[in-house]
């Protein structure tokens, strides 16, 4: 439980500085990329390791094992999931801006 606190308070200043500099997209290109590759390889233990395998249905007898079997098959899907809720407001956030000067000056040039 103390890795995911240390992650996200290591992973916040990040956001932040990225956000300050306006190059958010690298950023979530690298976050897409490690929550996939989580996903992914928790799914293939999950599927191929016996002592994975009750991960779903363990508790409350979990091991640390299986407890990081479930975070990593339940915490990658959110995380990607509120990048594309990020991605799309920065997406229309920018279409927003862009859309009045355009407006605005195709109608000075008639």
């Amino acid at each position: 439980m103390f890795g995911i606190a240390g992650l996200l308070v290591a992973g916040f200043p990040l956001l932040l500085i990225a956000a300050r500099r306006k190059q958010l997209a690298p950023l979530f290109a690298w976050l897409w990329l490690a929550s996939s590759v989580v996903w992914c390889v928790s799914l293939t233990l999950y599927n191929t390791d016996a002592a994975a395998g009750g991960a779903l249905d363990c508790w409350p007898d979990c091991s640390t094992y299986q407890n990081a079997i479930n975070l990593g098959l339940w915490l990658p899907p959110l995380v990607l999931v509120v990048l594309a809720i990020l991605i799309l407001v920065s997406v229309l956030r920018r279409r927003k801006r862009r859309s009045p000067r355009r407006l605005g000056s195709q109608s000075d040039l008639s």
